[in-house]
């Protein structure tokens, strides 16, 4: 009610357009090797969180990454669609591990 932005078609988007139009012909551009690359640097630092031992056993991990910040789309008829999802603080993620367990 008190913002800035009272009407949307009011805005200007082409300088946001232009630079996402920009990095996704960056990212078309890049070489089979170039991709490969920074593939196995995403491998590679994902490594320690796709699987935990429980029990004694290796499993492999469900999820472990947390959702951005905006607009909950769900799916089919769902009631909170168009709903504002919040910032999540890292005091909010709690891990179902053991107390005397090293956090990651």
């Amino acid at each position: 009610k008190g913002h800035v932005i009272q009407d949307l078609k009011k805005c200007d988007f082409e300088p946001l357009m232009a630079h996402l139009e920009a990095e996704k012909e960056k990212k078309k551009s890049l070489t089979k090797e170039e991709k490969q690359k920074i593939k196995e640097e995403k491998e590679k630092t994902e490594a320690p969180y796709n699987t935990v031992i429980l029990d004694s056993h290796t499993e492999k991990n469900g999820n472990f990454r947390v959702e951005p910040a905006g607009l909950f789309r769900g799916r089919g008829e769902h009631p909170k669609m168009g709903q504002i999802k919040g910032v999540i603080a890292p005091e909010d993620i709690s891990m179902n591990c053991a107390a005397t367990a090293c956090p990651p």
